[in-house]
């Protein structure tokens, strides 16, 4: 095989790959940085929406998609925390956990 023909089939599947589109199974709107834990009988969905930590319980992965959301965490405080993203969420020894990175200050080239 030659390179022409190699970079040739990997320009027209990188074609392709842009044109698809894709959409989202578990979450319509408001939701970054999944991470899905399960326990007795339930998916448990973590998200994020910059300032919040949201958890979805659904039987399904599925049921995710139409599951009431609740928040799990806020912060209106700035200077402690203005941003929040990739929760996650973990059973150990019967209690619960949530873990997130948050971002506490603002970049010095912001004002």
């Amino acid at each position: 095989m030659s390179i022409g023909s190699i970079v040739g089939a990997l320009t027209g599947f990188l074609a392709w790959s842009s044109a698809a589109s894709f959409s989202n199974p578990l979450k319509v709107t408001n939701g970054s940085d999944p991470h899905i834990a399960h326990s007795i009988g339930y998916c448990y969905l973590m998200m994020t929406t910059w300032t919040i930590l949201q958890i979805t319980r659904a039987e399904t992965l599925g049921g995710h998609k139409t599951g009431k959301t609740r928040v799990a965490w806020t912060d209106g405080t700035p200077s402690r925390c203005y941003n929040v993203w990739a929760p996650e969420l973990h059973q150990i020894d019967n209690r619960w956990y949530i873990y997130y990175t948050p971002r506490c200050s603002w970049p010095a080239s912001a004002s």
